[in-house]
């Protein structure tokens, strides 16, 4: 038996975790088990009776039940529905995607998927999977895909609405690399550049406006940001300018 003579008890305590029992289980259901709990102790029913502020019938009924019925007659049989509590759902974990000059590495939770840079429609297809399923944004497929989010929102819907197969580039003709001449490739470079320590913008549109008005070109978005994936220039985006200023640290000293 339980010596409830040498336990302290904390009035303040006590009427805190009661007020929370009471909203957690229910008045009805905290008085039967406060009176099955004090039962139990060795309290007669007449000082169960006082105490909790119950008939005499009631209490000795109410121990019978429990006696017979078991756990579920802790329960109020007059509630028509019984609480439960749903716990929160764990929030969603994104990916985290690491492109690197001959894999794409995607990370969930602790798996990886790997990716070769030489199967752009695969990896398009995975990216815009993630995006569906709310493991990636659709800003960070843009940036990844090195396209604007229009874009992305109406690959998206292609791949939801049509399968993969709607996503395949169904021009015809052969897309010619001699196109772009080394004299076009280092004005690409050099507009990239520009517009990175310039703080300007480095959208395709712009550089093939800027590439195509120094060149007498006719260039498409596109094919420029096909070639800006090529050339790897958007990797160097933010770490360029922190090297031109490590550099030129390093110069005055």
């Amino acid at each position: 038996m339980i010596d409830c003579q040498n336990l302290i008890f904390s009035f303040k305590l006590s009427q805190q975790r009661m007020a929370q029992s009471k909203i957690l289980l229910g008045k009805s259901t905290l008085n039967r088990i406060m009176c099955f709990s004090l039962y139990n102790l060795g309290v007669n029913r007449t000082n169960l009776s006082t105490i909790l502020n119950m008939p005499p019938g009631t209490v000795k009924s109410m121990i019978r039940a429990i006696n017979k019925g078991g756990t579920s007659a802790f329960d109020d049989r007059r509630k028509k529905n019984t609480m439960i509590d749903y716990s929160p759902s764990p929030p969603i974990q994104k990916a985290i995607v690491k492109i690197e000059e001959q894999l794409t590495t995607i990370s969930l939770g602790d798996s990886e998927i790997k990716i070769s840079n030489s199967n752009p429609l695969q990896k398009k297809v995975f990216l815009l999977t993630l995006l569906n399923n709310g493991l990636l944004s659709n800003a960070d497929v843009a940036e990844l895909l090195n396209i604007s989010k229009a874009h992305v929102s109406n690959l998206s819907k292609k791949l939801n609405d049509n399968d993969i197969l709607s996503l395949v580039d169904k021009r015809k003709g052969q897309q010619k690399d001699y196109v772009f001449s080394e004299n076009i490739k280092s004005e690409l470079i050099q507009q990239f550049v520009a517009n990175i320590m310039t703080g300007n913008s480095t959208s395709s549109h712009n550089i093939a406006c800027q590439v195509n008005a120094a060149c007498n070109t006719n260039i498409s978005d596109r094919a420029i940001r096909q070639h800006v994936s090529k050339l790897g220039l958007s990797k160097i985006k933010y770490s360029l300018p922190e090297l031109l200023l490590e550099l030129k640290k390093t110069s005055k000293g």
